[in-house]
């Protein structure tokens, strides 16, 4: 199965450490992200609207569908993000920062390989820093090794 993800959420994906908004919430980024690991081309498409890992945020609101992970489902609806404008714009600067287009399906080893090319601290910091879990450091850590 191919993928779809938020521009922000690759950069989510790197910090996670098992810790988030529910239950239901780890368990969900947890599957997706050994999901992505276990094969280094994996197609990912990237989009700035609810991916798979909204399915489990408790901030998704509208959905009809199970907020559970399943690797054979494809949703059709993944609801709407209490703060869809903001992530929206996170997710198009992420794209810009990246040099990727909404829309577009790129290999998941290159979409990491683009993140350790293009991201700086200070940009880093400019499209993090307002997330409720960047004071915690994981993605800081995972994102900007020391260079």
């Amino acid at each position: 199965m191919d993928f779809i993800l938020r521009g922000h959420h690759i950069f989510c994906i790197q910090g996670f450490r098992g810790k988030g908004y529910s239950e239901d919430f780890i368990h969900n980024m947890s599957r997706i992200i050994e999901y992505l690991k276990s094969d280094e081309n994996v197609k990912v498409k990237i989009i700035n609207s609810p991916d798979h890992i909204c399915l489990g945020c408790p901030e998704n609101i509208g959905q009809e569908l199970t907020r559970k992970f399943e690797s054979d489902k494809i949703y059709k609806d993944k609801g709407f993000c209490e703060k869809e404008q903001y992530v929206y714009e996170l997710d198009n600067y992420v794209a810009k920062v990246l040099n990727i287009e909404i829309g577009k399906e790129y290999l998941y080893k290159d979409l990491l390989n683009r993140i350790k090319e293009s991201l700086t601290e200070k940009k880093f910091d400019e499209i993090c820093g307002s997330c409720q879990w960047y004071s915690l450091g994981y993605c800081k850590e995972s994102l900007i090794p020391e260079r």
